[in-house]
């Protein structure tokens, strides 16, 4: 977990009323392995549907570069 950089999670709400979308994005998360991560939110009324997606960036040490990672 230390080798992840630029951690960013982003929570996207849709209600089923009318189809509005509602995102919320957290930069700069730090997980770790010892402890689960938690987001709090308010959930609307009349929710559909919670959509989590986790983006971060890997330093590859032994090869020197940086790789992109997402993951719905």
């Amino acid at each position: 977990m230390r080798l992840l950089e630029k951690t960013k999670v982003t929570l996207q709400t849709v209600n089923k009323v009318d189809n509005i979308t509602i995102s919320k994005s957290y930069e700069d998360v730090k997980l770790n392995e010892e402890e689960e991560y938690e987001v709090e939110f308010q959930v609307p009324p009349n929710i559909a549907e919670i959509n989590v997606t986790v983006q971060t960036t890997v330093n590859i040490v032994s090869k020197g570069e940086k790789k992109s990672f997402s993951a719905n």
